[in-house]
């Protein structure tokens, strides 16, 4: 197999292992709770923590974890501990 196979075979995995994270539409992310309580969006939070939009959504959604320089800012901004920035919870209707 040349290399370029090698990576496309290790893409199609990334992708699948992906969709397999993708969390229930009645569980969310602590992040998405404490986003949506102090009434701020994706691009807010994406402004002022200096992130894109993109990745605030995805972390949010399961399909990306932060490093750790990203986390530690995320936790800061939301008052939370690193640990509970990813923890899912209940979502209430």
């Amino acid at each position: 197999m040349t290399d370029a196979e090698v990576a496309a075979v290790e893409l199609r995995r990334l992708r699948e292992k992906r969709r397999l994270r993708l969390r229930p539409a009645s569980r969310v992310t602590r992040m998405r709770v404490e986003r949506e309580r102090l009434g701020l969006t994706v691009r807010e939070v994406a402004r002022y923590v200096g992130i894109s939009n993109s990745f605030v959504s995805q972390v949010e959604n399961g399909m990306a974890e932060p490093s750790l320089s990203k986390g530690l800012r995320l936790a800061r901004f939301f008052g939370l501990a690193p640990g509970e920035l990813l923890v899912t919870v209940k979502e209430e209707k």
